[in-house]
């Protein structure tokens, strides 16, 4: 389908979607990024520090991601992300088994690009993601422009002291600006079949069966930069999902891989103080409102969007949203 067949079936589609997103654009573009609640302490790692100690310093922090810093030249040079941690993690995990056959071996070798990164520093590493940042002056629309790219963390520079005084992940910008996104801003007619059609429900979905290993869903999780897989069963039902907290979870745990993903998910979340990892989903016919107010209320980064079997047909993250408020996919 060319460009301009592409337009005119989104323009032909519901034509609420327009001015609902005029309207939670407006509280982005009336707040700024000094109103927002930031956590007062800035982690920034220093690109001559070993990965696997920057690794811990992310876990011992509780956060996903974090700027790197070279400070010869007192730039910002990158971010190491929790998903670059499975790469390590895996070569680890290499190391202590004996019973690894040649094809994993070759699998880590194609997983890592080449034997040697394990070798690299945290400044090569962290050249992979780029580090973007907004002034505390600017518009949360600013910020929200910046996440729509991908990124998961913004660093906020005070225009004064030209100085990094926070940093904004994606959740604390969703979830602050997600509270003033008052019942006069929706519209209960805008489905998410209507933002599917302007491009912004991700499908087809990357899916494991419950009793693939977890070795091989790391394996995937890795190859394809995901924190978020889906864990179908044999009928392709969604049973599961993995994210970001159970890859901070087995590092912490460095549990077997050879487990299946299902029984590994149980046994690893044993470990945390949350009693329930519900997935939550919602079907095309859901309004976009209700997506939303579950992102908001489990406090998530993406919610899968299933059939009348449960079964994933897409999913919706955090980024999706932002790419939706900015028309990332429009213009």
């Amino acid at each position: 389908m060319s460009v301009e067949a592409e337009e005119k079936k989104a323009e032909s589609g519901n034509p609420n979607v327009d001015s609902l997103r005029n309207k939670l654009l407006k509280v982005l573009e009336d707040g700024h990024v000094s109103d927002l609640t930031l956590s007062p302490k800035v982690v920034v790692l220093d690109s001559k520090t070993d990965p696997k100690k920057a690794i811990e310093v992310l876990l011992q922090n509780k956060v996903r991601a974090a700027p790197v810093i070279d400070n010869a030249t007192s730039k910002f040079i990158g971010v190491l992300d929790l998903r670059d941690t499975v790469k390590f993690a895996l070569e680890t995990y290499k190391k202590q088994s004996t019973t690894l056959s040649e094809l994993k071996q070759k699998a880590m070798e194609y997983l890592t690009s080449s034997p040697q990164i394990t070798t690299q520093s945290l400044k090569y590493l962290s050249t992979m993601r780029k580090f973007r940042t907004v002034k505390n002056t600017d518009t949360l629309l600013s910020v929200a422009q910046v996440l729509a790219k991908g990124s998961h963390i913004v660093g906020v520079i005070d225009e004064a002291k030209n100085t990094l005084s926070g940093i904004i992940t994606q959740g604390q910008l969703f979830q602050q600006v997600a509270k003033k996104w008052t019942n006069d801003c929706w519209d209960e007619s805008v489905t998410l079949n209507d933002i599917k059609q302007r491009g912004y429900v991700t499908s087809s979905v990357k899916s494991i069966k419950s009793s693939t290993k977890a070795y091989d869903a790391f394996e995937l999780m890795s190859k394809l930069d995901l924190s978020g897989l889906a864990v179908v069963d044999n009928d392709g039902k969604l049973i599961h999902n993995t994210s970001a907290t159970d890859i901070k979870l087995w590092l912490v745990a460095s549990s077997t891989l050879e487990d299946s993903i299902e029984q590994f998910l149980i046994n690893i979340r044993k470990l945390s103080l949350s009693e329930k990892y519900p997935i939550t989903f919602c079907t095309l016919n859901d309004t976009f409102k209700r997506s939303v107010q579950k992102l908001q209320a489990t406090r998530y980064h993406r919610l899968w969007i299933v059939d009348e079997d449960t079964k994933p047909q897409g999913v919706m993250a955090l980024t999706d949203i932002f790419k939706f408020l900015c028309k990332s996919k429009e213009q």
